[in-house]
């Protein structure tokens, strides 16, 4: 997946079906000369349970790429959930 696709799918879905846009918490760790970044991502649904997910995704070198890994992990939560469904486009 091309970088920010990830990021862009999950606001396409959330502005589709009318949820709240997903905030990221990006963190950063390391030392010396290289930085290292961990992004966690939290999505209200606006269901019947007030549903909150939040997710961590890997640690990357660099603030979007954490974001994508995020929000790819939280696409294929959603997909878990019944949500959405994920397909590769070629």
């Amino acid at each position: 997946m091309s970088k920010g696709g990830p990021r862009i799918a999950l606001y396409e879905l959330s502005k589709k079906f009318q949820w709240p846009m997903p905030i990221f918490d990006t963190r950063l760790s390391g030392g010396g000369n290289i930085n290292l970044f961990k992004s966690e991502i939290t999505l209200h649904l606006p269901d019947s349970m007030h549903t909150i997910i939040t997710i961590d995704g890997d640690v990357r070198t660099d603030k979007k790429s954490s974001q994508d890994s995020a929000a790819l992990a939280m696409l294929y939560e959603l997909q878990k959930l019944g949500r959405c469904r994920i397909t590769e486009v070629y």
